[in-house]
């Protein structure tokens, strides 16, 4: 369940959320959970960032991460995961992976105390009106507003 929606009973509660000020590099860092399914939709988690264009505007970019049906299959074999039963949908009959989830796919390594996995996302910053704000609520999940004073952010890497 998405957190802070109403709809799902979650309104007031804001876990899974995760806000950052990229480094000089553009780089963030989160630590989380793997994420689970609903139906209708492929294992993912979303990405936003928010930063500023070159004419001064902001700018938005909102997608969403993959993974791999290998990769997914492995985990979604365990406990807790396995009790909701196997996915109904994979990448392939994905309403939003066929237009680029293959090109937002991420490759877990496995580490000491979980996995990581790295992903480099480069943004065009000078056509603004691409990047116009999209914090609307879009079926599948908002991606929630940041906590008053966040400054913008650049390229991270999830």
């Amino acid at each position: 369940m998405y957190s802070d929606i109403a709809a799902e009973g979650t309104t007031g509660k804001n876990y899974l959320r995760g806000y950052q000020v990229s480094n000089r590099g553009g780089i963030v860092k989160f630590t989380t959970i793997l994420p689970g399914w609903y139906q209708g939709r492929t294992v993912h988690t979303h990405v936003k960032i928010r930063t500023t264009g070159t004419d001064g505007n902001a700018y938005e970019f909102t997608s969403q991460l993959y993974f791999t049906e290998q990769f997914k299959a492995a985990y979604l074999a365990q406990a807790p995961y396995a009790a909701k039963g196997t996915p109904d949908t994979t990448n392939d009959t994905d309403m939003h992976y066929a237009d680029i989830g293959d090109q937002m796919l991420l490759t877990p390594k496995r580490t000491r105390d979980g996995y990581e996995a790295a992903f480099a996302i480069a943004l065009d910053l000078s056509d603004t009106a691409v990047g116009a704000d999209d914090s609307f609520q879009m079926p599948g999940g908002p991606g929630g507003t940041p906590p008053t004073g966040t400054p913008p952010t650049a390229s991270p890497s999830a």
